[in-house]
């Protein structure tokens, strides 16, 4: 069980700071707000770091699922639970990237006038 922890600890940590490090690449919004863009790039950064969040807990459940499998030892009811983790965790996955993509089509929509 403790050779299992010493493995999955910095997995976990190196999974966390890559995420964090990507998140930290776009830039913060800075200074007094005066027009509409800039509103729009401030929501923009806030999604953006809820998506990177949101993948972030995707990817620990799918840890949480794997370590359940490993500690199950045979256990049907844990089994079943492990399982069921895994697949909310990959339907989360798939919501959160149906959900990036059509933010991305109705931006691209609205900025380039698209229509008729």
């Amino acid at each position: 069980m403790k050779k299992i922890a010493s493995y999955v600890l910095p997995i976990t940590v190196g999974i966390f700071l890559t995420v964090f490090f990507a998140a930290a690449q776009s830039p913060e919004p800075t200074g007094i707000i005066t027009n509409v863009s800039q509103v729009l790039n401030v929501v923009r950064y806030i999604v953006k770091l809820i998506y990177w969040l949101f993948f972030l807990f995707a990817i620990l459940f799918v840890i949480l699922a794997a370590f359940n499998y490993l500690t199950a030892s045979g256990d049907a009811a844990k089994v079943k639970k492990a399982t069921n983790m895994l697949i909310y965790a990959v339907v989360a996955v798939v919501v959160a990237l149906i959900a990036w993509g059509i933010e991305s089509i109705v931006r691209n929509a609205i900025t380039t006038g698209a229509g008729g």
